[in-house]
């Protein structure tokens, strides 16, 4: 099926593309090995007057391209059982010097060139297959089978060359016929390999599928390595289980695995070792099914889907078609580098919320190195609610789990905010593989994420008076030891047992250590059901986020509140000064917005605004107002830069924070 297509789309694309003037079109008639009689004279022939595939890159090496690159087909070739198998009985071929095009679609069915006969282990040149060296840069190579070579199937050495349609170290019947080492091997930068519906399949090599190695911007896309469009076994990694090894590794700067456009992602399974190893900066991985398929099925790569060991990659992104899903390994990902970003994931499920759980945990956080890693929203980000950049973590043994401290040191000033994260076996976030840990008083504590503690909360109820649900809390972090204001965000819970924020629903600002205060929702913003939990997570600002608090609810109807138990003891409730307020106008605004405040009774109330990282910049209010009237309030942001600010009334025991958006 997958060649019944490639045929169809490059038949199309060869004819529109092929260049105007005079051009060497070689045709292979022979499955021979002969070489060719006279280099560079223009025609492709042997001793014995037939051309083959040797005497054909032997002639087009020797012919200058003056009218376009040289062509090779093989329309004229014969077939035995549906395929022409050229077995190479006269060493390597000779690695190609000029642009050329290989044209393996123009024949009636397969071509196979086999490699079986070279010396083992011998070298990358006298024992790899088609080798694109230096000044073939723009070759175009489809629709050839290419497997038993001892090192490489394919070796790119040079620039913007398109490798589609081809297979490597698989047979089109699923016969192995894998390379020793690697099946496609880019030793070079700006090459393209695969397209959408003209992807390449690659299995059984010893080592890797595909390896990118000292090249840049090179796109792998609409792939199948591992497996094909059927979901087969054709793992990677047969001649090892090494863990730095993997369907696709990746060891260069600024690749793009994948892409947004259906059709651009690469299916990669069934590995022995990894699915997809980034070794790494400034890489893109997106679109890819990684350890399962579109349709769901267990391709499960057996240790890792993605090794992520470089800085500042991005895995997804957040936008349409930018999400990767990744299932049925051993762990999805396992982050060992640092300043990356995991966003917009599906990691044990898929968008139908299909249950494709790794074997242990969703996202895994590795030595000291993994360090400054977002997953999720940034830590100085605003969430919007249900953000495209949050990942669904689900189905895992759980759902991200951290490294205890070690010879190495713990991972840490990593920010977990805005994802979803449900039914997990485990913790969802669990910091050092130890199951809940424990809150220590102000904080002392180091080890992953300095096993940052997370809000106490007491209750959390549904408002009637503004239609919002109201969350009371405290940290007991000091800031002797935490570098406050703190992020608080809140999540509803999967359910009261496992405590997993399943969607994020609103974000405050925490300032003062030990405080209890309150955070208001607007009810009708996000959606939710009286029966309802809430868990809450602390990002300080370094961006160490906590575990999930224990979950509090249910939220209940118009009225209904009560005290949760936390730490198997209930937590006090404190006192509760209920206020209502009317929402700031304009918003956003520029440079003046309006809002009024009503008390039922006399209470202290500071009313003051802070900018998003908690540097208060304007003090509207600090002092009692007066019960049974309304105060209005005015915010003058003339001298304010543009941005996002946090509208902060503490009356009482009780805070309410509302967001404004200073436009100007």
């Amino acid at each position: 099926m997958l060649r019944a297509l490639s045929v169809l789309l490059f038949f199309s694309i060869f004819v529109l593309a092929a260049p105007a003037g005079a051009q060497n079109i070689f045709e292979v008639n022979s499955t021979a090995d002969d070489p060719d009689n006279n280099p560079g004279n223009g025609v492709c022939r042997t001793a014995a007057g037939i051309c083959t595939l040797r005497a054909a890159i032997e002639e087009a090496n020797a012919t200058p391209n003056a009218g376009g690159p040289d062509v090779i087909r093989f329309t004229s070739i014969p077939l035995s059982g549906g395929a022409a198998v050229i077995q190479l009985a006269s060493g390597a071929l000779p690695a190609i010097t000029q642009t050329i095009v290989i044209d393996g679609l123009t024949a009636a069915g397969e071509v196979f060139l086999d490699g079986s006969n070279l010396p083992s282990p011998g070298t990358v040149t006298t024992a790899s297959g088609l080798i694109l060296d230096t000044g073939s840069g723009g070759s175009s190579i489809r629709g050839l089978t290419v497997g038993n070579f001892p090192f490489y199937g394919f070796y790119v050495k040079s620039h913007n060359n398109v490798l589609t349609s081809n297979r490597s170290g698989v047979r089109e019947d699923g016969t192995a016929v894998g390379n020793g080492v690697v099946g496609i091997y880019l030793n070079s930068g700006y090459n393209t390999v695969g397209k959408i519906g003209l992807g390449n399949v690659v299995g059984f090599n010893g080592n890797a599928g595909i390896h990118v190695i000292n090249g840049e911007y090179n796109l792998i896309r609409g792939n199948y390595v591992g497996t094909d469009d059927t979901g087969a076994d054709f793992g990677n990694g047969t001649a090892s289980s090494h863990q730095s090894y993997g369907g696709i590794v990746v060891r260069s700067n600024y690749n793009t695995i994948g892409g947004s456009e259906p059709g651009m992602g690469n299916t990669i399974g069934h590995g022995t070792a990894n699915g997809l190893i980034i070794d790494d900066e400034h890489n893109l991985v997106r679109g890819n099914y990684i350890g399962t398929d579109a349709a769901g099925r267990n391709l499960g790569n057996a240790s890792k889907g993605i090794l992520l060991e470089g800085n500042n990659n991005i895995i997804g992104g957040g936008e349409p078609g930018q999400s990767n899903v990744i299932g049925f390994n051993t762990i999805g990902i396992y982050i060992w580098g640092g300043d990356n970003k995991i966003q917009g994931n599906y990691i044990g499920t898929d968008a139908a919320g299909a249950d494709l759980g790794n074997i242990d945990d969703g996202i895994f956080l590795s030595e000291a190195t993994a360090t400054d890693n977002t997953i999720g929203q940034g830590k100085n980000a605003v969430i919007p609610y249900l953000t495209s950049k949050a990942n669904t973590i689900a189905f895992n043994a759980n759902g991200i789990g951290f490294n205890e401290s070690g010879t190495s040191g713990a991972p840490v000033e990593n920010t977990i905010r805005g994802n979803n994260i449900h039914d997990n076996d485990g913790l969802g976030i669990d910091l050092n593989l130890d199951g809940i840990s424990a809150n220590d008083v102000d904080d002392v504590d180091l080890d992953a994420n300095a096993t940052m503690n997370y809000p106490d909360v007491s209750r959390a109820f549904y408002r009637p008076g503004n239609n919002s649900l109201v969350v009371e809390y405290s940290v007991s972090s000091s800031d002797l030891y935490v570098p406050y204001p703190l992020t608080i965000d809140v999540y509803l819970a999967d359910d009261a047992t496992s405590g997993e924020g399943r969607v994020h629903i609103g974000t405050d600002t925490y300032t003062t250590p030990g405080q209890q205060v309150g955070f208001e929702i607007d009810a009708a913003s996000v959606s939710w059901d009286a029966s309802d939990y809430v868990v809450l997570t602390a990002t300080d600002t370094l961006g160490n986020t906590s575990e999930f608090s224990p979950a509090a609810g249910n939220l209940g109807g118009p009225g209904f509140s009560f005290a949760v138990r936390h730490d198997d003891a209930v937590a006090p409730v404190g006192a509760f000064a209920p206020f209502t307020m009317t929402a700031p106008y304009p918003n956003p605004f520029n440079p003046r917005t309006t809002f009024a405040l009503a008390l039922p009774e006399a209470t202290p109330a500071r009313v003051s605004v802070f900018d998003i990282t908690g540097r208060q910049v304007a003090l509207l209010n600090d002092g009692i107002l007066a019960g049974g009237v309304a105060h209005t309030f005015t915010l003058d942001a003339a001298g304010l830069a543009s941005g996002v600010y946090l509208l902060r009334v503490q009356a009482g025991a009780f805070v309410e924070t509302r967001r404004l958006a200073l436009l100007k």
